[in-house]
């Protein structure tokens, strides 16, 4: 992320943090506290919050046609304040620092990774794929021709990307679709579709674990959340447990980390 960058958004953050305080008691915000697993007695997990909610704004600004989800940033919405200190101008000039032949398409996600630091985003399990591997995988799993591709946890976009790069020069190319439980997320993959033209896959919001889809996915590409068994609360285990022995009968081990309740899900 370029020096002006980090700059303006450090800038913009100082208000953004004051428009935070003063909406710490609507139920919405408590809940996006309880979501992620911040803190909101603690400043640093107040601030991360507070990128979240200027990413939120940003997209808006910058894309206002963009058909977003709703999330509960948006009463922290601070557009016009993005607009007075001009960081929309400030990070379209990053932005065409990128040609269209760089590697990376996951713009928004770059920005993201820069914000949100490691620690936290392992609290989700939010790793980000590396470019090369995202491409091998997409390429692998085109050469079976499916009907439809679904990334479960999307995040930003960044296989359902580089999937479109793949075939948007295809005849009967596969449908797109994308699940991810964070609406911001989903809100990122939205923005960064729109930045590089391409039509937006069908995307939801959902817990994947939780989720019952009307039809089996032809083909399935995931980087799935890394949480540790020791993160994952009893009261979750004991529901995956329930309804991973119902819908496929395999008796899993509380001691299972989160990638091997997708796997197992995604083969129900």
């Amino acid at each position: 992320m370029s020096n002006d960058l980090k700059q303006a958004l450090a800038k913009c953050l100082t208000d953004t943090l004051e428009v935070l305080y003063h909406n710490l008691a609507e139920p919405e915000i408590q809940k996006w506290f309880l979501l992620h697993k911040f803190n909101p007695n603690f400043t640093q997990d107040r601030q991360i919050v507070g990128y979240q909610a200027i990413l939120n704004s940003l997209i808006k600004v910058l894309y206002p046609r963009g058909n977003f989800f709703k999330t509960p940033l948006d009463k922290i919405g601070i557009e016009n304040l993005v607009i007075k200190q001009n960081i929309h101008q400030v990070i379209k000039d990053y932005f065409a620092t990128f040609s269209q032949s760089d590697s990376c398409f996951d713009l928004w996600g770059l920005i993201y990774e820069s914000l949100i630091p490691q620690k936290y985003r392992r609290r989700l399990g939010q790793f980000f794929t590396p470019d090369k591997i995202v491409e091998l995988m997409v390429k692998w799993l085109l050469k079976t021709s499916p009907k439809e591709i679904a990334d479960i946890g999307c995040g930003t976009g960044r296989f359902l990307l580089s999937a479109t790069s793949l075939i948007k020069n295809r005849n009967n190319p596969p449908e797109l679709i994308g699940i991810e439980i964070s609406p911001l997320l989903l809100n990122l993959l939205i923005a960064n579709f729109l930045h590089h033209k391409y039509a937006v896959p069908k995307v939801e919001v959902k817990d994947f674990l939780s989720y019952n889809p009307n039809f089996p996915f032809e083909a399935i590409i995931s980087n799935p959340p890394y949480t540790r068994h020791h993160l994952i609360p009893p009261e979750v285990k004991t529901r995956l447990g329930y309804n991973l022995k119902k819908n496929s009968g395999v008796d899993v081990s509380r001691m299972a980390s989160m990638p091997l309740y997708f796997l197992l899900q995604s083969l129900s």
